[in-house]
């Protein structure tokens, strides 16, 4: 048989799809920050998608572990840009300066991932493939993640509680929040990063978010693009 890692197949899909989204809705959309903010979050995701997939197959390590590093800067900014795009689609006034410094959290980070062994070191082989490694300051990684993350559900919670008067914005809002708690459930594919063997099935997560923004935004306009929904179909 083949040496071939079949998890490469739904990771690359994944990346295609997300890819597709971010640019169906970057033609199409009002040429607003939080149309742009989103193309940078479906690149971020197809990132760590695509690389992990090419990964997954790849026969020389160090190689291998350069593609695990490329596609944890995607994660990086996964989070980031998450974040951005939930403060500019509720309209939350908040500071430049917290925003530009999760940018620069991001740039750091990144940059570690690339040249040192703080947040990734070498790869664990498991029965279904290699895997990035946590190095010894990972852990401080996931917080910043977390906080990011923590803090957009909250402030779409408390957005979706207070909207009473406006049926469609609540629905708006619903459909965001759904899609980003998904997209942080796909925070699963950390496991396998601390040695526990766990299979990675975050991309499921991930079609899950797609489909979530997809149907949001056709049926609720949750994000503004400009499409005509009619009987017979959907036209772009």
């Amino acid at each position: 048989g083949t040496n071939m890692n079949y998890l490469a197949i739904p990771s690359f899909i994944t990346a295609v799809l997300v890819l597709a989204l971010g640019v169906v809705v970057y033609l199409k959309g009002k040429k607003n920050d939080s149309i742009k903010i989103f193309f940078g979050l479906s690149v971020s995701i197809s990132t760590w998608h695509f690389f992990m997939s090419l990964a997954y197959n790849c026969k020389a390590e160090s190689i291998a572990e350069l593609l695990t590093r490329i596609c944890h800067i995607g994660i990086v900014f996964i989070s980031i840009t998450t974040f951005h795009f939930v403060v500019e689609f509720l309209r939350i006034k908040t500071s430049k300066t917290l925003i530009a410094g999760t940018y620069f959290a991001g740039v750091f980070f990144s940059f570690s991932m690339l040249t040192n062994n703080l947040f990734i070191e070498g790869l664990y082989h498991y029965s279904w493939g290699i895997y990035p490694k946590a190095g010894k300051y990972h852990p401080f990684f996931l917080v910043f993640l977390f906080v990011q993350a923590t803090s957009l559900i909250v402030m779409l919670l408390r957005n979706y509680v207070r909207q009473q008067t406006m049926l469609i914005r609540k629905n708006q809002i619903k459909y965001i929040l759904l899609a980003c708690l998904f997209l942080t459930a796909s925070t699963v594919d950390f496991i396998p990063v601390y040695g526990i063997p766990i299979v990675p099935t975050g991309y499921i997560f991930i079609l899950i978010f797609v489909s979530l923004i997809a149907y949001g935004t056709i049926k609720y306009r949750a994000l503004d693009i400009s499409l005509v929904v009619t009987r017979t179909g959907i036209f772009l």
